[in-house]
């Protein structure tokens, strides 16, 4: 577990609070790199802004459903919101914003083709 950066209390409880300020904070900054006010989100996503803003404050611990529901309206993977990597969540971030477009390029391409692809990229990485 220590790729993980979860607090532990003494007798090995996972500190909950932390780790839903931690959430908060995330949700924070992904509402705000969109540009949404809690109000737009929380209409996009089905939830009161009075709820986002206690899930922000780590003051409510939300469902699987309403973390779902708010990481569709923001547009960005629901793994995203939850990262507890040591290495820096904003690593898993950039990847994942920079995966994204390059997914949406080949998604809809022939198999043959994302063949090619993926022998070029094993090239370029050398493996």
């Amino acid at each position: 577990m220590d790729q993980y950066n979860l607090d532990y209390e003494d007798e090995g409880r996972v500190r909950e609070d932390r780790l839903l300020l931690e959430f908060g904070k995330r949700l924070r900054l992904h509402r705000k790199q969109k540009g949404l006010t809690q109000q737009e989100l929380g209409d996009r996503a089905g939830v009161s802004y009075k709820y986002l803003g206690e899930v922000e404050r780590g003051e409510k611990n939300p469902t699987v459903i309403v973390i779902l529901k708010i990481a569709a309206a923001l547009g960005v993977n629901p793994a995203v919101l939850l990262c507890l990597s040591n290495k820096g969540c904003l690593n898993c971030h950039f990847a994942l914003h920079q995966i994204g477009p390059i997914h949406e390029i080949l998604a809809d391409k022939d198999p043959k083709i994302l063949g090619k692809v993926l022998r070029v990229l094993k090239e370029i990485f050398a493996e």
